[in-house]
């Protein structure tokens, strides 16, 4: 997959301001390129696991397949734990 330094940016801006919980979200593209980085509230609310709010999930899911794209990844933050 293939994503630009701006959506990379938003979803690093989006972890800080949703700290100390982790964040989530999805991310919309096309042919193996990342178009769109859609937030997701952690329905969780924790700072050692996720939960996307099924709402949410299927607005995501509806705004990306809206625009023409396709989810191609999900993502989240690791605010108390290392990445594995």
């Amino acid at each position: 997959m293939k994503i630009s330094q701006a959506l990379i940016d938003e979803m690093v801006a989006h972890a800080r301001e949703d700290l100390p919980n982790e964040c989530c979200g999805m991310i919309g593209g096309r042919d193996g390129e990342a178009t769109r980085v859609v937030r997701i509230e952690n329905a969780a609310a924790s700072p050692l696991r996720y939960e996307m709010d099924p709402q949410g999930q299927f607005d995501g899911l509806k705004e990306i397949e809206g625009a023409g794209d396709e989810l191609i990844g999900i993502y989240h933050s690791h605010t108390r734990s290392a990445a594995y």
